[in-house]
């Protein structure tokens, strides 16, 4: 028999357990994922600390043990769409036991139905790649896989020759704006189909603003072609991480691809993170658009699916 109690009421103790035992399973699975160390400790505590303040969220006991939880943090207007929603970001919901995918299906159930009564229709949520059974659920529950975290150790990485016609330079200061037509390219092909992603009105001034993304643009014959930027933290508490630093934009002009320019972006983006004392590298990205799913999962791994469900605002009516 399970006991549903609201998120607040869980056991810190106990959901930090759940937390970590899902995490290592999905290292099983993903061998290039960084070890447990205190600092992943600390932000585990400080997640589920965030979590029993959620403003939906459920936990379900079972024999008077922790069994799962699930937490969801927004509303947003414009969350995905014109509607509000919210999102389960990864350490928010951790499931355990062989009925973990009917765990999953009772905490939505009953978080979806508070959620409607706000008019709540995009939902959105972070969960481990490999925990076929909680994502076999969702998908029942009409989820579908937007978007992944993906790591690589840098011990592994395979750097290929350097290509003497390609110059690799970091960008700084005013100077990351020589790619604006790049970072534009990349919009309207994230615009397209298959993709249809928009870019929030006044994306781009943001994020050439920020002085903790760091650009490195290709030249061939002294034109750029294509760029890689990087950051220290990306999406997941796992990319908060000391040691480990995140790819968060990337393109190559079409009539320079197949020639292994965004190989060396790669390569100089590794050789500089080993250099500043890291250890792993992270990527997150579109699984809906097929260039970047294509060419990142050659060289990193997925831990995470972001998934996403619009509900027919009808409903509401």
């Amino acid at each position: 028999m399970y006991q549903m109690i609201e998120v607040k009421d869980m056991s810190v103790e106990e959901a930090v357990d759940l937390c970590k035992q899902e995490y290592r399973e999905e290292m099983q699975q993903v061998k290039a994922m960084p070890p447990i160390n205190r600092e992943m400790e600390d932000m585990w505590l400080a997640i589920i600390r965030q979590v029993k303040d959620a403003p939906y969220g459920k936990a379900l006991i079972s024999e008077e043990k922790l069994v799962g939880f699930l937490a969801f943090f927004g509303p947003w207007e414009g969350f995905h769409g014109v509607e509000k929603g919210v999102f389960s970001p990864l350490g928010a919901s951790a499931f355990t036991g062989k009925e973990r995918g009917k765990t999953a299906s009772l905490l939505l159930e009953a978080i979806a139905e508070e959620m409607i009564k706000d008019k709540v229709f995009s939902i959105a949520m972070s969960r481990y790649a490999r925990n076929e059974k909680v994502n076999k659920s969702l998908c029942l529950n009409s989820f579908g896989i937007r978007c992944s975290d993906a790591i690589l150790s840098l011990q592994d990485y395979v750097f290929d020759d350097r290509d003497r016609n390609i110059v690799i330079e970091e960008l700084r200061g005013e100077e990351k704006w020589e790619i604006k037509e790049l970072y534009e390219k990349l919009k309207n092909h994230l615009a397209k189909s298959p993709c249809f992603f928009p870019t929030p009105e006044g994306q781009t001034e943001k994020w050439f603003a920020n002085s903790m993304i760091r650009v490195l643009a290709a030249r061939q014959k002294g034109k750029i072609v294509g760029y890689m930027a990087i950051d220290d933290e990306a999406e997941t508490f796992v990319t908060e991480r000391t040691d480990m630093s995140n790819i968060c934009g990337a393109y190559v002009l079409e009539e320079y691809r197949a020639q292994g320019v965004a190989k060396q972006l790669l390569d100089a983006v590794a050789e500089k993170c080993i250099k500043e004392g890291k250890s792993y590298l992270g990527v997150d990205y579109e699984t809906i658009n097929p260039t970047a799913l294509h060419f990142w999962t050659k060289y990193f791994v997925p831990y995470t699916y972001s998934f996403i469900r619009r509900i027919d605002e009808r409903i509401y009516r």
